[in-house]
């Protein structure tokens, strides 16, 4: 796959919360729903903290992300999920198909980089769902900071953080994303231009029906079309029939989740 992105090595400012969704610690039943899965703040804080932080004071489930009433921006027109965390304002460095240490000392990188076919601009990567899952794991904002308050356990395993800030390199700030599958780039835009990319319009036949949550592709992209978090995580635990760990869409087995998309 030919790389083609906007992105430079620059960080990127944005109003954020965003990336995967699986907290290892706690055990769960696939597809049984929230109530049950590491999104339940209630069962993954006092294991993550090691009982020194609880949960909800009511135990409310949907509390930590969501609420009926003054509802937060999302930073984001059109989207609003009833947003209840504040919006995390962070630096994000995106996939971009090359070692670090290449492009840092050659700056005609874009020209030579050849893995991925995409535009990812830093002004849009978080769109939809990847800006909100970051306001807990960008491994900087306390995942109990709800609704107004001010939490006080910020998680540190690898399972969790996905964008931890800088790494040491020099002039390096915000959350790095650099080593995890790209977001935030228009999926239509690969599949045309890349041969090895499924279309996403078309029935999703090569994976057996009990192994996935979708009929197309498209169902998974936010607005049909941008790959985001929620791509390939079933943030909710619903996937009753297909659920798979890690709080997945597609089962892993036999990478079908990768083999969805990716014509291998």
């Amino acid at each position: 796959m030919n790389l083609k992105i906007r992105t430079g090595i620059a960080a990127l400012l944005v109003v954020a919360s965003a990336t995967f969704a699986y907290a290892g610690l706690v055990n769960y039943t696939e597809g049984t729903g929230v109530a049950t899965s590491p999104h339940n703040m209630n069962l993954y804080l006092p294991i993550a903290s090691g009982g020194t932080t609880s949960g909800d004071p009511s135990q409310q489930v949907c509390k930590f992300c969501h609420t009926p009433h003054s509802a937060r921006s999302t930073g984001e027109t059109g989207y609003n999920p009833l947003w209840n965390r504040n919006p995390v304002t962070q630096n994000f460095l995106p996939y971009n198909g090359l070692l670090k240490e290449d492009y840092m000392a050659d700056p005609t990188y874009l020209d030579k980089a050849l893995s991925l076919q995409a535009v990812i601009d830093p002004a849009d990567m978080m769109d939809g769902p990847s800006r909100l899952c970051m306001s807990c794991h960008d491994g900087t904002t306390a995942i109990d900071s709800y609704a107004g308050k001010i939490g006080s356990f910020t998680p540190t395993a690898p399972e969790v953080v996905l964008a931890p800030l800088g790494d040491g390199h020099s002039g390096e700030s915000g959350g790095n994303l650099m080593n995890d599958h790209p977001i935030g780039f228009s999926y239509k835009q690969v599949a045309a231009n890349d041969s090895f990319i499924r279309p996403a319009n078309v029935d999703i036949g090569w994976v057996p029906a009990a192994d996935r949550k979708c009929t197309k592709i498209e169902e998974l992209l936010y607005k049909a079309d941008k790959l985001t978090c929620a791509s390939c995580h079933d943030v909710h635990n619903t996937a009753a029939r297909t659920a798979a760990k890690p709080l997945l869409r597609v089962k892993m087995d036999g990478s079908k989740l990768c083999l969805t998309c990716h014509d291998k």
